[in-house]
């Protein structure tokens, strides 16, 4: 990972865990060089693709309260009451926070959120053939890459090859293996999410932690944060 992309990263986590909101200094704003963001990926990121894809999508619970009525007032097809990490992101990087690619009239000059909530990373037809149901609204990782030419073809300079490198040079591709600029997540504790303490709630008191937290499930993620940390080291080599 190149030392400039490891600066911004620990901005990112300076601001989210113990920056207080105040407005940024202009020696902050300087430390970063990004000026564009693409996101892709599945609700975990999805700014309101999911809720404008038309059809059963649209009522999605996304399109509904509580979503979106700490942050913005209304749901935005988010899937919170709030921000997302995202959202954070953005605003820790002091630039605007992403319309997602299927809004009318989006604002995209400096970023643009192509995920979709329930969203594969592999094809459709992949789980089609082995009999394993996708939500209708899926809008797999190859899918969402072609949102993303189709949207540098119309933003820099009708596609021309040099104006699009230099773009790229400018951003931080989040979920992608485009560039050098690259941040693959991993899973976060989903052992605190409320749907999953809800359906595996036990009594028995040893299978929480401190936080209150199915350590199972807390394991599992970090299981899948170890193996997916070895597969990115081998596509390194």
């Amino acid at each position: 990972m190149s030392s400039t992309l490891m600066s911004c990263l620990v901005l990112v986590v300076y601001f989210l865990e113990i920056r207080p909101p105040v407005a940024s200094t202009a020696e902050e704003e300087t430390i970063c060089p990004f000026q564009h963001i693409y996101q892709f990926g599945d609700s975990i990121s999805d700014t309101g693709n999911i809720i404008l894809k038309g059809g059963l999508a649209s009522r999605a619970p996304s399109s509904r309260f509580p979503y979106g009525m700490t942050s913005f007032g209304k749901p935005t097809g988010r899937c919170s009451n709030g921000l997302l990490m995202i959202d954070f992101i953005s605003r820790a990087l002091n630039l605007p926070i992403l319309d997602p690619y299927l809004k009318r009239n989006g604002v995209f000059n400096q970023g643009v959120d192509f995920s979709v909530a329930g969203s594969t990373a592999l094809n459709t037809s992949f789980f089609q053939a082995r009999n394993i149901p996708v939500p209708q609204s899926n809008t797999p990782l190859s899918a969402q890459m072609e949102w993303f030419k189709d949207h540098l073809k119309s933003s820099c300079g009708g596609g021309s090859t040099s104006t699009c490198a230099a773009r790229l040079r400018r951003s931080l591709i989040m979920m992608g293996e485009i560039g050098v600029r690259v941040v693959v997540p991993g899973n976060f504790p989903v052992g605190c999410i409320p749907i999953y303490l809800t359906n595996f709630a036990t009594p028995d008191p040893n299978a929480y932690d401190r936080m209150g937290c199915l350590r199972e499930l807390n394991e599992f993620a970090q299981y899948h944060n170890a193996y997916l940390q070895r597969a990115l080291d081998s596509l390194r080599k």
